[in-house]
């Protein structure tokens, strides 16, 4: 109901202002131009704690609410990129966040046995060579599907050593069961950002 004397065309609806320090806000651009991303995905965390994820709107912005004192871990992906990670301390709480995410490299191929066979639930892992930078994974792994294929996306450029290596089965060898554990040869591999290798 309206409040007395009042008609209900001269209402106006005041939504409450948020707080400062209750939400961190931002945008999400590309790394090499600024164009915004929109749907990259953003996570804040903080301890045990997480916000419910929330996607960028057409523009690349975002805004999502955080519980508790900072700091918080803020996380954006997007499929093609490498995923940004950064941390927000009390005096930059009230400050917008500026991602920019760069195109990740993909490496993929088929895992094979000694004999050529292709090899399905075969673990494929790419280890970064390169001294660890905060926010960039040190390790991309995954498993090859039914056809013995793998891919790894969103890698930093870099050098990295691939490996293959079966998911440690039983078999049996000289009518003994033993875990199976060997792994594939090891290679050297440099990509740039945006590569597919």
């Amino acid at each position: 109901a309206a409040p007395a004397g009042v008609p209900y065309d001269q209402l106006m609806v005041l939504q409450p202002s948020r707080l400062q320090g209750t939400y961190i806000s931002g945008q999400v651009l590309s790394g090499t131009e600024p164009i915004p991303l929109r749907r990259a995905r953003i996570e804040v965390t903080r301890g045990t704690w997480s916000a419910e994820p929330v996607l960028t709107d057409d523009q690349g912005r975002f805004s999502i609410d955080v519980e508790g004192a900072p700091p918080y871990t803020v996380t954006a992906t997007k499929g093609g990129y490498i995923v940004a990670t950064t941390t927000v301390r009390q005096p930059d709480v009230v400050r917008p966040l500026v991602f920019g995410l760069l195109r990740g490299a993909v490496i993929s191929g088929v895992a094979a046995n000694q004999k050529g066979a292709q090899t399905a639930g075969t673990r494929v892992v790419a280890k970064r060579l390169d001294p660890p930078v905060d926010g960039i994974p040190t390790e991309y792994s995954t498993t090859t599907d039914d056809r013995g294929e793998y891919r790894l996306a969103g890698l930093a450029r870099g050098r990295y050593e691939l490996a293959a290596g079966f998911v440690p089965q039983m078999v049996i060898r000289d009518g003994k069961p033993v875990q199976d554990l060997s792994r594939g040869p090891v290679v050297g591999i440099t990509v740039e950002a945006g590569d597919q290798v």
